[in-house]
């Protein structure tokens, strides 16, 4: 995650039957990726929320309402909002959803991703910067009983990498045809790379792969190891980042992410 983009690209592969998975080897896909959109930001849009609130999930919960949640700002380790439809309007949400910062240093909490697992279970994924690692983050997981928290943060990172430069960038993926469920992250190596665009375009050019881990119903619980599904090419630049997983009807699984800066 690169907390402010001048320009970038969102992409998409088909997943040609890699779940379920259990292998723990680098997957092949056989499709061609095929980009979505290249945009730069050179005007504005339609403001839906005037406030810094960067990385953002959305999702609707029982009550009908739409909530969705972005990295830290104004104090906040995770922001929140409330709209009682897509496009708005929107509402900021008064507190922290993740008060406790537990393991990580209490800043630069990225890109949380807010899931269901049960009646009255939510599961928050987030990208937590280590206090002394240089800037280096691990996955990390809270747990709460609404939708708004307070999550209370699991005492220890759930996926980190360390000696790759880090993890971040986690999503949450339920399999309505399997009833299994994933976890998707980004191995951040060009936090570690040797400088350039994203710190990675000197070469040696390192990896950033998409990595992919089965979890138990509770969302957290990990089923053997993970599989890395996808990594930066040329045509990638530096790096690959922000998966995301969806099921189309016809059982076609699409990986979304974003590639260079």
């Amino acid at each position: 995650m690169i907390p402010s983009r001048a320009q970038g690209l969102l992409a998409a592969t088909a997943l040609a039957a890699i779940l379920p998975l259990t292998a723990a080897s680098p997957i092949e896909t056989q499709i061609p990726i095929q980009p979505l959109y290249a945009y730069e930001t050179t005007g504005t849009g339609d403001v839906k929320l005037e406030t810094d609130f960067p990385d953002p999930c959305i999702l609707q919960d029982d009550d009908g309402l739409w909530y969705s949640f972005a990295t830290n700002s104004a104090g906040r380790n995770v922001q929140a909002a409330v709209a009682p439809d897509p496009l708005g309007p929107w509402t900021y949400l008064d507190g922290d959803a993740m008060p406790d910062h537990s393991w990580t240093s209490g800043r630069n909490t990225w890109a949380p991703d807010v899931g269901r697992t049960g009646n009255d279970s939510y599961i928050l994924y987030f990208s937590g910067e280590l206090p002394d690692a240089d800037g280096k983050h691990c996955v990390g997981v809270a747990l709460a009983d609404s939708m708004t928290g307070p999550y209370r943060p699991m005492p220890e990172p759930w996926a980190c990498h360390l000696d790759q430069g880090g993890a971040i960038d986690p999503a949450g993926f339920h399999d309505v045809g399997t009833g299994r469920r994933y976890v998707v992250y980004k191995v951040d190596g060009n936090h570690d790379g040797n400088g350039g665009d994203c710190g990675n375009s000197v070469d040696p050019v390192v990896s950033t792969p998409i990595m992919l881990q089965e979890v138990g119903p509770d969302g957290f619980t990990k089923i053997g190891n993970p599989v890395q599904i996808l990594d930066r090419t040329e045509a990638d630049g530096p790096l690959v980042e922000a998966p995301d997983i969806v099921r189309l009807e016809d059982g076609t699984y699409v990986l979304f992410f974003s590639s260079w800066c």
